[in-house]
């Protein structure tokens, strides 16, 4: 590291797309000076591109629906945003439902229409005249959700960096943050592999690596890191080559189909393993025989690709988004758990919040916040040096 300084208002650590957002979104609300800084040489290279890329609102409870809706309406409103059409194709999501998770989707299923989300509650009959390549002799009933859809997360990490430089953003690759410099309880500066950066606010956007991060300020997150596994095969059965992205509800396994013979199989949470830029063939045998489950047919397939990234975990599956106690100026956005893509537009907008001291985002903010764990849970080890 250099004697060099540089002075800003705001450091982002990390530049997968809830840091690119959180950056874009605080320079279009304010006049503050904003630099990301990310260790790998260019944005998106964690998790943010290893995503199975759909943009949903049938989700599983009332504070992520309600960040679904609202990224869904500004994502809806992407090209005026940000000048270029939004690659989005209206898919479908449909969740197979057995016995043992029936309770909980029929909780979900209700709740979703009072939120005012489309929701159809679909027989085994219904389910194989849409989808009719699964096995449904072992379910109850299926939850369609029409509006869920798949999306381009190159497209909208591309948007967010070209137009946060526009705004004045500032981005440094191959840069790697070592610590957070503290001072009367409050961040001062972010130490890196070039430089110090003297600054008034630090935003956790580290994703997997979001724990370290914070334990720089001597913060323990209750975050656990699980892969999770994506394939692009190859598989000829005409009933896969159509139809909505389809999850079996009890084993997180799912697959979509993308045209010319080709699928999507993708599968979490294995409790142990970093990301890869091929297919994980390790974890592939647990994979085939999650589809030979639930569809048969696919199970003989053959890999043409695949990725795997992290999915941090929160213990209520919310992400951690704001202030913290004891350490001010050090904000949260972290514990996403696989689904930063699709609630980008919402981080962004309540990171960008706490900073500028707005309300751009409707989405109360405060069921988010690191403090809704208990001390139990939560580790203040004190101030750094």
């Amino acid at each position: 590291m250099s004697n060099h300084t540089t002075i800003v208002d705001v450091v982002v650590i990390g530049a997968g797309v809830q840091g690119l957002s959180a950056a874009y979104n605080i320079a279009l609300g304010g006049s503050k000076s904003i630099v990301v800084v990310e260790t790998r040489e260019s944005p998106g290279r964690g998790s943010s591109s290893r995503s199975g890329s759909m943009l949903m609102k049938s989700r599983e409870n009332a504070p992520k629906i309600a960040l679904s809706l609202f990224s869904y309406a500004r994502f809806m409103r992407f090209a005026d945003e940000f000048g270029v059409p939004f690659q989005f194709r209206r898919t479908g999501f449909l969740s197979a439902v057995p016995p043992s998770q029936a309770r909980r989707y029929e909780h979900e299923h209700a709740l979703r229409l009072e939120m005012g989300v489309p929701s159809e509650r679909l027989s085994p009959d219904e389910i194989r005249k849409l989808a009719p390549g699964v096995f449904t002799e072992d379910l109850v009933f299926g939850i369609f959700g029409p509006d869920d859809g798949e999306i381009l997360p190159a497209q909208i990490l591309a948007a967010y960096e070209r137009a946060g430089r526009t705004l004045g953003v500032s981005y440094a690759f191959d840069e790697r943050a070592l610590g957070i410099v503290t001072h009367a309880g409050r961040v001062v500066a972010v130490k890196t592999t070039h430089r110090e950066i003297a600054c008034g606010y630090v935003v956790n956007a580290g994703g997997a690596d979001a724990g370290e991060i914070a334990s720089w300020v001597g913060i323990e997150l209750p975050i656990a890191n699980r892969r999770r596994s994506l394939y692009t095969v190859v598989s000829a059965p005409p009933e896969f080559q159509r139809g909505p992205m389809v999850e079996d509800a009890e084993i997180e396994w799912y697959y979509r189909p993308l045209g010319d013979n080709r699928v999507l199989v993708g599968m979490g949470r294995e409790a142990e393993g970093g990301p890869t830029d091929g297919p994980n063939l390790a974890f592939l045998p647990t994979v085939r025989l999650a589809t030979a489950r639930r569809a048969p047919a696919l199970a003989n397939f053959t890999v043409l690709d695949g990725t795997s990234g992290i999915r941090p975990l929160t213990p209520d599956l919310l992400p951690i988004v704001g202030p913290v106690d004891g350490v001010a100026g050090f904000i949260n956005s972290c514990g996403w758990g696989g689904e930063g893509i699709m609630h980008s537009p919402a981080g962004g907008s309540l990171v960008a919040d706490w900073i500028n001291g707005t309300t751009t985002c409707n989405v109360d903010r405060s069921q988010f916040l690191l403090a809704r764990f208990s001390q139990q849970t939560i580790n203040h080890r004190g101030e750094n040096a």
